[in-house]
């Protein structure tokens, strides 16, 4: 399922509904693929911090910045002029979107944060897998044996 379709691309990104629907018809098929292509794109670099794909409701932040990568595409295959100031802002609504995606895929400096998918567990609200201690110190070495010993003796 992709994150946005061809009414939400109208709505929210750059191409004017009247180019739109003259690529559409030119090309039938093309926005939906296009659309399905860069919601795979944002999957694969959020799947090692979010659960991916999202369910619905898809956050809309998520959406936003897919229709605008969805939307760029779209202008490469009608044709743009680069020199152009309207141009520009399209890159650079591109740019943004991808400077976001990279943003909410880093774990270490990352200030995006996006919606559980899943039911939280043990009340975490977080859709950050957080990892645990796989082990721990003792500061006697006869301790970690003697704590054993007695958890096998009590059936634990």
């Amino acid at each position: 399922m992709a994150y946005v379709d061809i009414e939400y691309v109208q709505l929210i990104g750059t191409v004017p509904p009247q180019v739109l629907a003259a690529f559409h018809e030119a090309n039938p098929g093309a926005v939906d693929a296009i659309c399905e292509s860069v919601s795979r794109m944002f999957d694969a670099r959020l799947h090692k911090r979010y659960a991916t794909p999202f369910a619905a409701p898809v956050p809309e932040a998520l959406r936003f910045h897919v229709a605008q990568v969805v939307s760029y595409q779209i202008w490469l295959k009608v044709g743009y002029n680069p020199g152009s100031a309207q141009d520009e802002a399209i890159k650079t609504a591109r740019d943004d979107a991808l400077e976001w995606l990279k943003d909410a895929a880093d774990s270490q400096a990352g200030t995006v944060e996006l919606p559980v998918r899943e039911a939280p567990v043990d009340g975490d609200t977080s859709a950050i897998s957080r990892s645990r201690p796989l082990s721990y110190n003792e500061a006697s070495p006869y301790t970690w044996t003697r704590r054993q010993a007695e958890r096998a003796r009590n059936g634990g």
